[in-house]
């Protein structure tokens, strides 16, 4: 039990930290576009370095690359457009925002995949959406860039879920393990991306060496939550896991909100965990449908 608490109080910790350093890097002028690419190459590294201390797996070179390839670009995708978007918005409205996540995945489904939705999974969005509009319209660091960027990862994000359920049934890899594949691969992306911008505007990021301590402890807790939050689903039930990562989101937004000084109106608030249980209830119900359809 005290082992689970202790991996739980990693998990939260570690995301604030991450959460908050990526940030406090984003306003000292370090690019979403090279933020992303550190912490993937970190990660990959710390993924190598648990695979071979902890779980005694190694990355292989016998999986499918194309599969894991498309999973890559999404889950990089999700995640630059998740740090571009704190260039314009502060984190607790960034962070209620990707709660809109469920949204975007019963959108994908029923105009992609034309999949009727359940009356109560329809039932368990509206308070997403109405936390989602309360603090958006409270909010004064609002705008339509940052919007735009986070609905781009929310959408990213949906279908790394979609295709990672794929991937894992197809290769039998998960976990931390498929989290290194997702690194490795995804630095190419990333490596690329940057390399290209900069080699059109001349110069790379300004005072990276003043950056690098900082820098380096913002890659180790992209690691560390990524990790404990893969650790705890091997440990506990998928549905107390939902609810740990739904609880998770609220603390980051009131450590952040007190670290960089953001008052929060009533109406955000309201709206903040209008979002998060919203996320929750969707969570718990498709869960609920899962287990139903695998019964029949």
């Amino acid at each position: 039990m005290l082992d689970l608490l202790a991996v739980a109080f990693l998990w939260y910790i570690s995301s604030s930290f991450a959460t908050g350093s990526s940030k406090r890097l984003i306003q000292e002028q370090l690019s979403g576009e090279a933020l992303t690419l550190f912490q993937l190459v970190i990660s990959f590294v710390l993924c190598k370095l648990y695979g071979l201390v902890v779980s005694g797996k190694q990355l292989s070179k016998s999986h499918p690359k194309r599969d894991l390839y498309v999973l890559s670009f999404w889950y990089t995708c999700g995640f630059v457009t998740l740090n571009l978007s704190m260039t314009y918005i502060h984190v607790p409205l960034a962070m209620t925002l990707r709660a809109a996540e469920p949204l975007v995945a019963f959108a994908v489904s029923l105009l992609f995949f034309n999949q009727k939705p359940k009356l109560w999974i329809g039932l368990s969005l509206i308070p997403i959406a109405a936390g989602c509009g309360l603090c958006s319209y409270s909010a004064v660091d609002f705008n339509m860039i940052g919007f735009g960027l986070l609905m781009l990862s929310n959408l990213s994000f949906t279908m790394r879920s979609l295709i990672g359920k794929k991937v894992q049934e197809k290769t039998g890899i998960k976990g931390v393990l498929l989290f290194g594949y997702v690194c490795q691969y995804g630095c190419i992306y990333q490596a690329l991306i940057w390399c290209g911008k900069y080699a059109l505007k001349g110069r790379l990021e300004p005072n990276l060496m003043d950056m690098w301590q900082l820098i380096l402890l913002n890659g180790v807790c992209y690691w560390m939550y990524l990790t404990c939050s893969f650790v705890m689903l091997s440990k506990i039930s998928a549905i107390t896991h939902t609810v740990l990562n739904a609880m998770r989101r609220p603390v980051i937004i009131g450590a952040n909100a007190m670290y960089f000084q953001i008052p929060l109106s009533f109406q955000s608030k309201v709206g903040i965990g209008l979002a998060c249980v919203g996320s929750l209830l969707y969570a718990q119900i498709k869960k609920m449908q899962a287990k139903k359809i695998k019964v029949k």
